[in-house]
């Protein structure tokens, strides 16, 4: 079993494709929690896979894996898509792109052709003394030839990676007028709608308090969500307040499964209480239920399992 410092990212891949056994799975479930400098590389190697399959990289049994296990959470089909959306967004330049392409093509068809012209040279063990200064002299020009030919490719490809450059400006440049036009508009259309229509159109943020799950029964709180709600905004109430950061986990109960984590969190007065906020999109959150899986960290780096918020949500 490697330790957390040496854990290589196939083997991250494999978790996160659901193909490591489950003693292998909790372990670095487990992980993913208490060690920070491991989730945030595994979040960088989950953005990585993402990528490679919005960029349709992925092949086999990798590619079905990856579409079984993110089918079935709705946060990493909103990954997947948002990888699209700026995949779709980064392809249009083909200008430049193109361009640098032939560049390094000219370059390697100038360096075969001089590469199979020496080949033709005649060999210093048969040609005569006055021969083998001509065949070094040759072999100054071709070097010329050689070093004036790719300084002309360099000044080339920096001339493409200006244009790129002039290019993606200009991209952005059309981005932003366009947000800047759609938020005139949409301005100018809160100004004629009704306030019924505009407060039904906003995004509805659902918030709410938890306290720390206790013993006994009738203690498991029922959420009911309203419709059109975009995001959650629970705060989970500190009964001790002895860590300066903490993190949090949202699991599903029914499947046990961690379908979301937050960043590192600072408390916050609540009163003459301390509580820890966080917020996700409501698309994570079913009729089901769920628990907030609280852990506090020190200074030194140590993480502490604090305790668990749970609840049930019921769909209005």
């Amino acid at each position: 079993m490697n330790p957390p410092g040496q854990i290589e990212d196939e083997q991250m891949v494999r978790y996160l494709l659901g193909a490591l056994s489950e003693q292998e799975t909790e372990r670095l479930d487990e992980l993913s929690i208490a060690d920070d400098e491991f989730a945030q590389h595994l979040s960088t190697v989950e953005d990585d896979l993402v990528d490679a399959y919005a960029k349709g990289e992925l092949t086999g049994e990798t590619r079905e894996r990856f579409e079984a296990t993110y089918r079935r959470s709705s946060s990493r089909r909103e990954k997947v898509r948002f990888a699209r959306a700026i995949a779709a967004l980064n392809s249009p330049l083909p200008v430049a792109v193109a361009t640098s392409s032939a560049v390094a093509s000219n370059a390697s068809k100038q360096q075969r052709h001089l590469r199979s012209s020496w080949h033709l040279l005649p060999s210093k063990f048969w040609v005569p003394q006055w021969g083998v200064a001509a065949v070094a002299l040759l072999l100054i020009v071709a070097a010329g030839f050689l070093l004036r030919e790719n300084l002309r490719l360099r000044g080339q490809m920096s001339q493409a990676q200006i244009e790129r450059s002039h290019l993606e400006s200009r991209i952005q440049q059309l981005e932003q007028s366009k947000q800047a036009a759609g938020q005139a508009a949409a301005q100018e259309g809160h100004m004629r709608l009704p306030q019924e229509t505009v407060a039904a159109a906003a995004p509805r943020i659902f918030a709410f308090s938890l306290a720390p799950q206790m013993r006994g029964a009738g203690q498991l709180t029922t959420i009911h969500l309203p419709p059109r709600t975009a995001f959650v905004a629970p705060e989970l109430n500190l009964e001790l307040d002895d860590y300066r950061s903490y993190r949090v986990a949202l699991k599903d109960l029914t499947s046990g499964e961690v379908i979301w984590r937050s960043n590192i969190l600072k408390p916050k007065a609540k009163g003459a209480f301390r509580a820890v906020a966080i917020q996700f999109p409501a698309s994570v959150l079913k009729p089901e239920t769920y628990s907030f899986e609280l852990t506090g960290l020190s200074s030194k780096g140590s993480s502490e399992y604090v305790g668990s918020y749970v609840f049930r949500v019921v769909a209005e």
